[in-house]
């Protein structure tokens, strides 16, 4: 939870300048609170009637998501749970 009194905050229009790596609008600062990605949303508190999020929530959104989206690539998939047609074809390149 954003703590106002510890964080920097920054108005959704700031930080939207202050995403590395790629321009974003404040709409998408907005939807990412809204809807979020894989379930992660980011964090944001209204003060004085505008929404605000902070640099540390940010961060917080950003590692988790990354940690959503590396732990579902490396998640091992059990060969009993494989569909019979991808099944097949593994067992005939010899790979299963």
């Amino acid at each position: 939870m954003i703590d106002p009194f510890k964080e920097t905050m920054l108005p959704l229009a700031k930080a939207a300048r202050k995403v590395p790596g790629r321009t974003v609008s404040p709409q998408t600062l907005y939807r990412w609170h809204s809807v979020g990605i894989d379930g992660i949303t980011l964090e944001t508190i209204v003060i004085g009637g505008r929404m605000q999020t902070s640099q540390e929530a940010l961060a917080r959104f950003f590692a988790a998501v990354t940690e959503a989206k590396q732990s579902a690539a490396t998640r091992d998939v059990d060969a009993g749970e494989r569909p019979e047609h991808i099944r097949r074809k593994l067992e005939a390149a010899g790979l299963v």
